[in-house]
């Protein structure tokens, strides 16, 4: 009898050790095949399904495995987005903490996902610390989760990256008082390498990059003391390697490094004399696979140059770069032309003086799957395929008819739909496909009219386009709103 409940209560225990350790909570997640093709936003498509952060949620709420909703990790199959069928499931629950600051959000990387997440430690007063963030990973069947490190504030900048058979965690952070870059093993938690000294530093658009660029302050050892100019390092995420690839030791005092874009073949990055007496000019430089000896001066001087070279440019190419200009709408550069005395690089690329307003008014967001996407004032989202732009052939389409809040994270663009967290009453919050442009039978007024929020069939219609798992008490608020707000129609 005694051996039988020794056995009992070691079944028990087991059992606690499993599920009580996650609040009672049971993934219903067992298939999580399929390759990843976008990565470390709030969305993140695997196979069929996209996984998103369902909705804003404090850094104060309570963050025990197992009890978040809102704020956690769910999915929903890609081929549902704008169906009855768009069921959302919890994957993680688990607050998945993302924000504009840090500008990053979480990993899929194989079977496992990669996030930040407000700590759950307590201090010896009993207070939940959830002003720390901590770095954490989950497998998608919802087992198997670690915290790889915790730091002091919500904010700091993060990649995930995997090399080899490895994922590497990379903060910028300061240690000592000093900037510096760290990196960790995701699955052990110890440290593989801190950088030098950081002045800035750049991430890769290719995510698969397991290394960056950034500038340090030369530093004279036989003296001790640092010097005017820079040096450009590289810094190896999975090996620790810190490099200096560039080095800032040229003309009387030397020349300081801008980094401006890291598009993965490319690295784009200017140069200033620290003497402006001897030389006022700021280059611009472009080098491939690291080749500084190699780099390539891609301005002489052009007073357009801090524009062309900007950070929000689609750099295609050295000799093919398009930025956005108030004047001309959208320009195309070639440096090898730039001797040109009748174009002097320049390649205007919106004849029609309409579009060119149009544009003028608007704002470069960010550049994906062959589009650029842009803002107007009133955070409608437009875009321009940059295939037609390159060859002068320019349309501006608008998108979206509801502005896009953008305080946490950026909306995303999944096929025909745009995700983004709506943050205006009552909609909680949470995320929303919107079907991007208009209805081959819909003019801009009719789309326009259909947010409008003071009208009850409106507010009903948008809902239903929320695609996240809605906790009762968020659904009691939007029934509480729509019974006050138009009581007068009943």
């Amino acid at each position: 009898m005694k051996k039988f409940l020794s056995l009992i209560l070691a079944v028990v225990a087991i059992f606690c050790l499993f599920a009580c350790g996650n609040n009672g909570w049971k993934s219903q997640v067992t298939d999580y095949s399929g390759e990843v093709s976008s990565n470390g936003g709030f969305a993140v498509v695997k196979g069929d399904y996209v996984y998103f952060i369902n909705g804003i949620e404090a850094n104060t709420a309570d963050n025990k495995f197992g009890t978040p909703v809102k704020g956690a990790l769910v999915r929903v199959k890609t081929a549902d987005l704008g169906t009855a069928n768009a069921a959302a499931q919890v994957v993680v629950p688990k607050l998945f903490y993302s924000e504009v600051t840090s500008g990053k959000g979480f990993y899929i990387l194989g079977d496992y996902v990669y996030y930040t997440s407000p700590s759950t430690d307590k201090n010896k007063a009993g207070e939940t610390l959830n002003s720390k963030l901590q770095y954490v990973r989950t497998k998608l069947d919802g087992t198997d989760t670690k915290v790889i490190l915790q730091l002091d504030n919500l904010t700091t900048p993060y990649r995930y990256v995997k090399s080899g058979d490895n994922v590497y965690l990379v903060v910028y952070t300061t240690v000592d008082g000093e900037n510096v870059l760290v990196s960790y093993n995701a699955a052990t938690g110890d440290k593989v390498a801190t950088s030098q000294g950081v002045t800035s530093y750049i991430f890769s658009d290719d995510l698969a990059k397991d290394y960056c660029y950034y500038v340090e302050v030369a530093h004279n050892e036989t003296l001790d003391k640092d010097e005017s100019f820079h040096n450009v390092r590289t810094f190896n995420f999975a090996t620790g390697a810190d490099e200096i690839v560039l080095s800032g030791n040229k003309g009387t005092q030397g020349v300081t490094f801008s980094l401006i874009k890291d598009t993965g073949a490319e690295l784009y990055y200017s140069e200033t004399f620290v003497d402006t007496s001897v030389n006022t000019v700021v280059n611009y430089y472009g080098v491939k696979e690291n080749k500084f000896n190699e780099a390539v001066v891609l301005n002489h001087g052009t007073k357009d140059a801090a524009t062309i070279f900007a950070a929000n440019s689609y750099y295609h190419g050295f000799d093919s770069i398009i930025y956005h200009d108030a004047t001309y709408g959208f320009v195309k550069y070639n440096y090898t032309l730039e001797q040109d005395s009748a174009s002097f690089g320049h390649e205007y690329l919106v004849s029609d003086r309409a579009v060119i307003e149009e544009l003028a008014a608007l704002t470069v967001k960010f550049y994906e799957n062959g589009y650029v996407y842009l803002t107007d004032s009133s955070n409608f989202y437009y875009r321009v395929n940059l295939e037609k732009l390159a060859a002068g052939e320019v349309t501006v389409e608008q998108i979206t008819y509801i502005a896009l809040t953008e305080t946490w994270y950026r909306p995303e663009i999944i096929g025909e739909y745009v995700l983004a967290s709506i943050e205006a009453k009552p909609f909680g919050s949470y995320v929303y496909a919107i079907k991007m442009g208009l209805a081959e039978d819909q003019t801009e007024d009719d789309k326009l009219d259909s947010y409008d929020f003071a009208v009850k069939a409106n507010v009903e219609a948008f809902k239903a386009s929320l695609i996240g798992v809605e906790t009762q008490a968020d659904k009691d608020v939007y029934n509480t709103y729509l019974t006050d707000t138009f009581k007068d129609e009943e």
